[in-house]
C-alpha cells in the first residue's frame, strides 16, 4: 500500500471571489487522499465573498493583518 505524505496548500487571498472557486475546485479533484490534504486560506480581510467561498471547501482560514502576499505565505506556513 502506498503511503502519502500530509500536504498543506497555502493560498494567500484578497478579494479573489472571481478566481478562488476555480482554484479550489481543481484542488478537490486531485487524485490524492482527502484526509492527507488541507487547504489553508490566509486572507487579507477581503470585502467580497472570498472567505465564504473558502468555507464551502472546508478550508482553514486565517487572516493576514499586513495585507502583503509574503506575509500571508508566512502565516500559512506557520499554521500548516
Amino acid at each position: 500500500m502506498r503511503k502519502y505524505p500530509f500536504v498543506s496548500l497555502v493560498v494567500p487571498t484578497k478579494n479573489e471571489e472571481k478566481n478562488l472557486s476555480r482554484l479550489l475546485e481543481s484542488v478537490v479533484k486531485i487524485d490524492y487522499p482527502k484526509n492527507k490534504l488541507e487547504i489553508i486560506i490566509v486572507d487579507g480581510y477581503s470585502t467580497d465573498e472570498t472567505v465564504a467561498i473558502a468555507k464551502r471547501y472546508n478550508a482553514r482560514i486565517f487572516y493576514n493583518p499586513k495585507f502583503i502576499r509574503g506575509a500571508g505565505c508566512q502565516i500559512g506556513l506557520e499554521k500548516a
